[in-house]
């Protein structure tokens, strides 16, 4: 599954996506720990990191499926 990182989170990897093996069902917070792993450049984030499915914003208790659109964002601010 190829998933796409913005800002920051591109800056911190040094590429606009990243691969990660998704072969089932799993919720986000799941997901995201197997990105640390594969990724730890990325685990500072992870407090205050948003993730979209399929361009919708998710909560940590939601499903991915293996052929989902997956995007990162670090927090947003500014005015």
């Amino acid at each position: 599954m190829n998933v796409l990182l913005f800002a920051s989170l591109k800056e911190r990897v040094g590429k606009n996506q990243v691969k990660v093996q998704v072969t089932e069902e799993t919720n986000v917070s799941t997901f995201l720990q197997n990105l640390f792993v594969q990724y730890p450049e990325l685990k500072p984030f992870s407090h205050n990191l948003l993730i979209s499915i399929n361009q919708t914003y998710a909560s940590p208790g939601q499903i991915i499926h293996p052929d989902d659109e997956i995007a990162l964002f670090p927090p947003v601010s500014g005015g």
